[in-house]
């Protein structure tokens, strides 16, 4: 103060005074601003391929955090706004800072990526360490396959008769190469299949055919996944269903006789004819092709209680125990003589 009243008295204007105060002012301000200074970011890493790219690009590892820590240094006003920028996360484009675009694992060295490809803007600031200080990518070519079967899957126990006409045929899948590789590793051709919903099949009657429209499914991909696209998105398939019902013809079905235990070793039983033919059943469908690979047995009994023993046989009808519930014959239940003879009196009859 009293240097200022000093050379007031020795001629010097307020106007002077104030000019002095101000620039040394400035000067302070920017030597404090290019005073070198080092400051730690803590933000995070975006991995990403340019837009419109044929390459898609992710960690190596999948449990890769992202995280990151960067030591600056340089000018305390560069070194504030490159701060400020790189809180809000870093990008790494490929084909930036160094970054290779050819397909293949690649070490990345953060210090050096970062350094070229953000700042670049920030002169005067410098990456001084990263932790951690680098990470393995994976970059891939996505491809394109055309000409892929569409294929109609109907729900389990719905029947179809005859070939469902598929429109279109074929789809095409944009996707990464690990992803067609992981739908082929089982080595089967690469299949889109067509899902439609199940009440609306189950309701069509049947014999009747109807257009149903549904969408494309790859298994085990996502096709929601922004780097996958399958074109067309939807089909149609014309469905006719088939009868619930059916019906199978045995060539021949022998029949076996049904004598109550304590009598069985004391009669001999003649059934005529020994064989049913061209025997019809009907049923369920599932069922009728159980019968005919053999699954479900066919037999064919009659049965001589004691009275038809004692009468000495007779027309019985011919019975079908074990058929399951809902298969039945499809004719009146068939008749057959039966003749029945005690060994006893076989044994004592004379001989010629």
């Amino acid at each position: 103060m009293n240097a200022i009243l000093d050379n007031i008295r020795r001629g010097v204007t307020v106007k002077e005074i104030v000019a002095v105060i101000v620039v040394t002012c400035l000067i302070w301000l920017y030597a404090e601003a290019e005073s070198v200074a080092t400051t730690n970011v803590e933000t995070f890493v975006r991995l990403e391929a340019p837009a419109g790219s044929d390459r898609v690009v992710k960690p190596v590892d999948p449990n890769w955090s992202s995280s990151i820590s960067i030591r600056l240094q340089g000018a305390r006003g560069s070194i504030d706004a490159a701060r400020s920028a790189m809180a809000r996360g870093v990008d790494l484009t490929l084909g930036t800072g160094g970054i290779p675009t050819r397909p293949g694992q690649h070490n990345i060295n953060l210090q050096s990526v970062i350094q070229e490809a953000v700042l670049r803007d920030h002169t005067g600031v410098v990456v001084a360490s990263v932790d951690p200080p680098g990470f393995v990518i994976d970059v891939e070519p996505i491809v394109k396959v055309a000409d892929i079967p569409i294929r109609f899957v109907p729900p389990e126990g719905l029947l179809i008769a005859g070939d469902p006409v598929v429109d279109p045929p074929v789809a095409s899948l944009t996707a990464p190469q690990s992803v067609i590789d992981r739908a082929t590793a089982s080595g089967e051709a690469l299949t889109v299949k067509l899902r439609i919903n199940s009440a609306e099949l189950e309701s069509l009657p049947a014999g009747v055919s109807r257009t149903f429209v549904g969408t494309l499914e790859l298994p085990g991909v996502t096709i929601s996944n922004p780097n996958i696209s399958m074109t067309p998105q939807t089909a149609s398939v014309t469905v006719r269903i088939q009868s619930q019902l059916s019906d199978v013809v045995l060539p021949s079905v022998p029949i076996w006789e049904m004598i109550p235990p304590p009598e069985a070793d004391n009669w001999t039983i003649t059934i005529e004819p020994p064989f049913l033919t061209d025997l019809t059943l009907a049923g369920p469908t599932d069922l009728v092709k159980r019968v005919e690979s053999g699954e479900i047995r066919v037999v064919a009994v009659v049965e001589c209680a004691g009275e038809v023993l004692e009468a000495g046989g007779g027309e019985l009808s011919v019975q079908f125990p074990g058929l399951p519930a809902g298969l039945q014959v499809a004719s009146e239940s068939p008749r057959v003589n039966v003749t029945a003879v005690r060994r006893d009196a076989i044994a004592n009859s004379p001989q010629p």
